[in-house]
Order: structure tokens, then sequence, then C-alpha cells
């Protein structure tokens, strides 16, 4: 059973001058929101773990993938710089601490359907990318595996040169994931590359009511 909420959910959309959360607008609402832990490695030599909280929010006809952390960062950031100069943008307003945050955004089916589009920072430098939507060639295996009470199917891919092994669930009908994965019928709730060094795993789920 989902944990139903009645807040509604908006996509948002970066303006490409900034981190300035005031610029954001509405594309479109969504009716399902799952949340997940990120946990990398983003040096492979002393394989130090990071963990991330990300979510996965899923419209009638696209869906939005964002760190929850890096979010909440824009927010702080934006109002502090709000409040000290009044200005509601700033060339430079971006996240800045010890422990940086991810940021990527992604979204499938959007600005048109069969397209990903990814807002990314590099350098303090807002990034946008579209592509066509990654097509995986999944190979399913025998076994269930339980998550979060959620009888889960196993399957596997290779994307990009890294083979992943993936358990989702048909009990909620999506062919959304985590990260740019889709394609199952059924909501993606953990993915796990072969190395082990990148981990999602869904933790909570909310549906929004009507």
């Amino acid at each position: 059973m989902f944990c139903f909420t009645a807040l509604p959910l908006n996509a948002q959309y970066f303006s490409p001058y900034g981190r300035d959360i005031a610029s954001k607008k509405p594309i479109g609402s969504y009716n399902l929101s799952v949340t997940y832990n990120f946990t990398y490695i983003r040096d492979t030599t002393n394989k130090r773990r990071k963990i991330d909280i990300e979510k996965l929010e899923i419209g009638k006809e696209f869906s939005r993938y964002y760190s929850v952390l890096a979010e909440q960062q824009d927010s702080s950031v934006c109002n502090a710089l709000n409040t000290a100069n009044g200005k509601g943008h700033s060339s430079n307003m971006f996240f800045y601490s010890g422990q940086p945050e991810r940021y990527e955004d992604i979204y499938l089916n959007y600005p048109k359907k069969g397209t990903l589009t990814c807002r990314t920072e590099l350098f303090d430098t807002d990034y946008e990318y579209t592509e066509s939507l990654p097509h995986f060639k999944w190979s399913f295996k025998d076994g269930f595996e339980e998550i979060m009470g959620y009888k889960c199917k196993i399957a596997t891919t290779t994307f990009r040169g890294r083979s992943y092994e993936v358990w989702f669930t048909e009990e909620i009908p999506t062919t959304y994931g985590p990260w740019k994965f889709n394609g199952l019928p059924g909501l993606i709730m953990k993915v796990r590359d072969d190395k082990g060094w990148f981990i999602w795993e869904a933790t909570g789920i909310s549906q929004e009511i009507g």
C-alpha cells in the first residue's frame, strides 16, 4: 500500500542563469514520489562512500529525478543571498559547503516524449543537455526479493560500459526508476552496479490523492 499525502508535487525547471530557486517554473504535476538513498564512491583509490538522499517524482507523462540535499542547499543559499543584498538573482548563486551535494536534475520524456533532459553543475556553471531516452536491454533472473514490503523481481542490464542488477515491483505500475533507469514493467526499487560502487535503494513512497 502507498503512504498517501495530500500535498501536490510540482515539477521545477532551473533557470539557465544560475541556481536561483525563485527562477524555477512549474512544468507539470506529479502523483507519485519515491525517495532513494544513493550511496556511491567518488574516489576509487580510497573507496570512501558518500550518501545522498534523492527523489523521483512521477507524473502522467514525464518524471523528474534530483538530489534532495542539493535542493535544500540551493534554498538555503538563495535565502541567505536575498537577505544579504536584497537581490533575487546572482550569477554566482551556487551552493558552497565543505561536502558539496550532487547537482543533477534529470527529466525523462521532457520536453517531449522519448527525450531525456539533464541539468548539471560543473565548476560553478550550469549545463543542460537533451538526448534520446536511453533504451535498456533487460534480462530477467529467477527469484524474488522483498523491499519495503513489495515483492520485487530481478533484472540485469549493461549501460554505457557498466553492468547493473535491478530490483523492480509490478505492484506499482510505472516504467520509471532512479537516475536514467527506465523501461521495466514496474517501479525500480533498487539498483546496484557489479562493483558495488553505485547503489540506489528506495526508502519511502508517497502518492498524492486525486
